[in-house]
């Protein structure tokens, strides 16, 4: 059996461990050990990998991606849906509120209960305008974590689903 080793050139980094002497060899192989990681988040494994099993197995995984992703596709649109049904109704319903709350207080006010009938004309609308913009602030404030949490992803260099690891003991 031939090493396959022989045919290739040694890296120069491997040729300068190569020359040190077997004390200072240990040394550095004490304080120094690189991790390279691989993880992918897709259905499918990079090609490289993917590749790699039987062509059975490849088509098997492409049918259960295929799948997953169609179930997946249709549980998010069910959900959107609800979330703008919702939504609508959501509005429709503090509008008609908010509507009757100001005929009951004008009708108060012609009854001459001027300081219940202010609250129930203008409470509700207050509340209203104090309902959205709190949503606003928080709708902010959940955009801005997710600008910091991707800018943080992006600088500890957690790119192409590669990952290194420096390990110093």
């Amino acid at each position: 059996m031939k090493d396959s080793r022989k045919n290739k050139e040694p890296e120069p980094e491997l040729e300068i461990l190569d020359n040190l002497p077997p004390k200072e060899k240990r040394a550095i192989k004490e304080l120094v050990s690189v991790t390279i990681e691989q993880a992918w988040s897709a259905p499918l494994p990079p090609p490289a990998v993917f590749n790699k099993y039987p062509k059975e197995v490849r088509n098997a995984i492409v049918r259960q991606a295929n799948s997953q992703m169609k179930h997946r596709q249709k549980i998010e649109g069910k959900v959107i849906d609800s979330n703008i049904d919702a939504g609508r109704y959501g509005m429709r319903y503090a509008f008609w509120i908010t509507v009757i709350m100001v005929v009951v207080g004008a009708i108060l006010l012609l009854f001459n209960k001027s300081i219940v009938g202010l609250i129930a004309m203008f409470g509700p609308t207050a509340f209203q305008g104090g309902n959205f913009i709190f949503q606003k602030w928080q709708e902010n404030k959940k955009l801005d974590g997710d600008i910091k949490e991707a800018n943080d992803k992006h600088v500890r260099g957690k790119k192409d689903g590669k990952k290194i690891i420096q390990k110093t003991n």
